[in-house]
């Protein structure tokens, strides 16, 4: 289930459950649309407004739902109700979330911050800190996300709001368990659970522990829940919560291999969330859909069905949907011997990865430069206040001892002076702060997605080629292969013998095994043995370090070793590590041709060693002659 399937917990709308509701909720609206011409231009009015929107909302008519809400918002605005254009606005911004314009959300939910802290309404700022969390989630700044919920949270404990509490610790749940916080999501999820019941929002809390219980892979609780949640929505329709726990239900038994089961529920979601046009929920539901078909070795249902969640996700946008249905006609070309159509595939898959990465590190250096700036404007005005608190001091005291003036105002120019020196001192270590940060939150970020990367290829990919080498094998076995060209079979098996190889390289290389289980020393000597023309020696304390420092050195040194055999035709390189109770160096030296140093290329590789040396305050040291060959030194504290 993704991330974005807590937002039903503030939607305000109902799916039809059959056509006698339709019928009521038709003439319910008309009867609304009826009393438009007699209500005068009071709050009433805008009240009115609001039903009208829902009930277009209700249909599946988003855009006259937002008509609606405007009007809502600019009568409200024109009586100064506050809380009548907040509360149309919060709709407004539902209708644009369920599309998936999220800046749009942000940058709306930003404008209101001022205008509710003016009018000191902390019932208006609890809500709006809740739905500022919602809007960076959604975009995926979750610190930020647990930052404005930890806010509204407070705000509704100042004012003992017990409801909404309840929704913040809910929302509050699902970002923690985004975050990889398992024990903190459940935490959270169970009292927002008891703090909602018997209300609204009861049920569309409940999915949302369901789904944190099934992300922390507690699947007897999961079940459980989604389970009461089916049965208490076949007497009370409430179909948002009835298809998330659809979902929930279909993720949970193909996780767990009951792929009857998982195909049953998932097709019974796919139908309510195909007449929401609940893109995130469509997706998921076929994307599933079709991983069950390639497992049941129903190739071209599992194409059709991967292809549909791609039409959907490209329409929307939806970056990491793109990625896994690319993946997976890959894998489905593969079975088909397509293999340029798969070699496609896999490059778009590689772009949208791209995409995704490139996104996360904007979005940290956005955050990060918003700290920054704040603390600069801060100290700019902490400088000027003390300089014009000075000049009245000054002026009192020229008055009253003229004699005295001069000698006391030079003293307190050059203390000011270097005040504001001091100011711009501090101003330029946050600047170096904010780059060290950056580079840290982009290598840290590297490091989290080469791991996933590297699980999914080895848990996913190598099980499907694994199972797939075994049936292959088992059919070889059989009379009826008789009739079967058994040397192409043979052949196919070749191919997956080669390809679950190829896997395992590109595995180790994102993230070797060796080096999270036994430590840097053990991967960097199962990466020299690998190149005949490497050598490596490590001297001192074998202390385990930190984790990643370990990964910044093996990228370190891989990167030296790929440079001296790819651009300095080397036939000997040398890796060498010194550690010490508090610093270690690591050592590169090749006998390849050199390069001038004062025309060095513009390529990253060497930049990239220079953020990530500077990451850790750490010392580069190049020592190079051209036609002798090159060394390379990196010296680092280690923190005990």
């Amino acid at each position: 289930m993704k991330k974005h399937l807590w937002y039903f917990l503030f939607l305000p709308t109902f799916l039809l459950v059959s056509s006698s509701v339709a019928v009521a909720q038709s003439e319910r609206l008309d009867s609304l649309l009826n009393l438009l011409s007699t209500t005068p231009d009071d709050t009433s009015k805008t009240c009115l407004y609001e039903y009208i929107g829902n009930e277009y909302s209700h249909f599946g008519d988003s855009e006259k739902a937002k008509e609606y809400y405007l009007k809502q918002r600019r009568l409200s605005e024109k009586l100064t109700y506050l809380t009548g254009a907040f509360r149309g606005t919060v709709a407004y911004c539902d209708i644009l979330t369920w599309t998936g314009q999220y800046d749009s959300v942000l940058m709306i939910y930003q404008d209101w911050i001022p205008i509710v802290e003016a009018a000191e309404r902390q019932d208006l700022i609890m809500k709006l800190n809740i739905n500022l969390g919602m809007a960076h989630d959604n975009m995926g700044h979750f610190e930020l996300a647990v930052d404005y919920f930890l806010k509204g949270l407070a705000e509704c404990e100042k004012t003992n709001n017990v409801e909404g509490t309840g929704m913040a610790n809910g929302l509050l749940s699902l970002t923690y368990s985004r975050l990889g916080l398992h024990e903190k999501a459940i935490a959270c999820g169970e009292q927002a659970v008891e703090a909602v019941k018997g209300t609204y929002y009861y049920n569309r809390t409940l999915v949302n522990l369901g789904e944190v219980y099934r992300t922390a892979q507690e699947y007897d609780k999961a079940e459980k829940i989604f389970l009461e949640l089916i049965e208490l929505t076949d007497d009370e329709p409430d179909m948002f919560a009835r298809s998330l726990s659809l979902l929930g239900l279909g993720q949970l038994y193909f996780a767990t291999a009951a792929y009857k089961k998982a195909e049953q529920y998932l097709l019974e979601s796919l139908e309510i969330f195909e007449m929401a046009d609940y893109s995130f929920g469509i997706t998921g539901s076929m994307y599933t859909l079709g991983q069950i078909e390639f497992i049941k070795h129903n190739f071209k249902k599992s194409e059709e069905w991967a292809t549909k969640a791609l039409d959907v996700a490209q329409r929307d946008m939806m970056y990491s949907e793109i990625y896994k249905c690319l993946h997976l006609l890959a894998d489905i070309d593969i079975v088909n011997g397509n293999y340029a159509d798969m070699f496609q595939k896999r490059n778009q898959a590689d772009s949208i990865y791209d995409i995704v990465v490139n996104d996360k590190i904007r979005q940290a250096s956005e955050e990060l430069s918003i700290q920054y700036e704040t603390e600069k404007k801060n100290l700019i005005i902490q400088s000027l206040e003390e300089e014009k608190y000075l000049g009245r001091i000054i002026a009192i005291i020229s008055i009253i001892l003229l004699g005295l003036a001069v000698i006391t105002s030079f003293f307190i120019i050059l203390w000011t002076k270097q005040k504001r020196k001091r100011a711009e001192i501090k101003i330029q270590q946050l600047e170096q702060e904010k780059q060290l940060i950056a580079t840290q939150a982009l290598l840290d970020g590297e490091t989290q997605e080469r791991t996933r990367l590297a699980r999914d290829l080895h848990d996913g990919l190598g099980s499907i080629l694994a199972a797939a080498k075994y049936n292959l094998t088992d059919m070889r076995k059989t009379p009826a292969m008789e009739l079967i060209n058994i040397e192409l079979l043979d052949k196919a098996l070749g191919l997956l013998d080669e390809s679950m190889s190829e896997m395992r390289r590109v595995a180790h290389h994102l993230m070797p095994e060796s080096l999270t289980r036994y430590g840097l020393k053990q991967a960097i000597t199962d990466f020299c043995k690998s190149i005949p023309v490497a050598k490596f020696v490590y001297y001192g304390d074998e202390s385990r370090l930190d984790p990643k420092m370990n990964v910044m050195l093996y990228r370190i040194m891989h990167e030296l070793v790929g440079n001296a055999l790819k651009h300095a035709d080397a036939s000997h390189i040398l890796v060498q590590i010194v550690q010490e109770t508090d610093r270690l160096a690591l050592t590169v030296q090749d006998n390849g041709c050199g390069f001038d140093i004062s025309a060095e290329s513009k390529g990253m590789g060497l930049e990239n060693i220079r953020n990530r040396v500077a990451a850790y305050n750490g010392n580069l040291l190049i020592d190079t002659t051209v036609g002798v060959g090159t060394e390379v030194n990196v010296e680092l504290k280690i923190e005990n």
